[in-house]
């Protein structure tokens, strides 16, 4: 698996648990994955987990108050694998809260709570009698965001970033000429609001492109 993508189809289904248990935050976590091939040149891939850890302990029997934390993460995935190219899809979701630490005279507490979520696509192919000898493609979207919320509900400062990738690579061979040729733009959408919120909104798009050549002087 290339990132979360299939690129080779196993013989079998395979994969792995895991778990792991903290002291200093008390608490634990466990995660696993599988890949599971069909119809020859398929596979599908799952991986998913998660983590729980109650406040960070500290010296002389003492708690780092509101240091308590949870997460989760799940990804699903499905890739192709022929003779002359690959493409795959992959969607993965991360959600997780927090707590701000605070001092233990401090009456006030908040925490953290917020998202993510990907999605990847990815394709690659190599041509026959062309100067292109490999071509890849890969397109991503992402949503971020997260809220900081009070012990009574109210919620302060609130953040959404969206962000877009395209990306498109190729190796190419013209005689004793070799090289890559390769062009990528993004996107971003940026969103900030409540009290305690520092830059205002904002949207960028950039893109860049790239030709490396190489042309051996002597023969060999």
């Amino acid at each position: 698996i290339s990132g979360d993508i299939p690129t080779a189809v196993p013989q079998h289904r395979e994969g792995y648990v895991g778990a792991l248990a903290e002291s200093a935050t008390p608490g634990g976590a466990f995660s696993g994955a599988t890949t599971i091939p069909f119809a020859n040149a398929w596979a599908i891939g799952l991986r998913g987990g998660a983590r729980r850890a109650a406040p960070l302990r500290v010296g002389g029997g003492g708690l780092l108050d509101n240091t308590q934390a949870r997460n989760a993460n799940g990804i699903a995935s499905v890739g192709y694998v022929g003779g002359r190219g690959s493409a795959g899809l992959s969607v993965a979701s991360y959600g997780f809260t927090y707590g701000l630490p605070v001092a233990p005279s401090n009456t006030e507490r908040s925490h953290i709570t917020g998202s993510r979520q990907t999605f990847t696509l990815r394709a690659s192919t190599r041509p026959t009698h062309s100067v292109i000898e490999e071509a890849t493609m890969e397109a991503t979207a992402q949503r971020y965001g997260h809220r900081e919320i009070a012990d009574d509900g109210a919620v302060g400062t609130r953040f959404q970033l969206g962000t877009q990738t395209l990306s498109v690579t190729t190796q190419t061979r013209l005689g004793r000429v070799r090289g890559r040729v390769g062009a990528q733009g993004l996107s971003k959408q940026y969103v900030a609001a409540g009290e305690e919120a520092l830059t205002p909104a904002a949207n960028t798009v950039s893109g860049g492109a790239f030709v490396y050549q190489e042309w051996p002087l002597t023969r060999g």
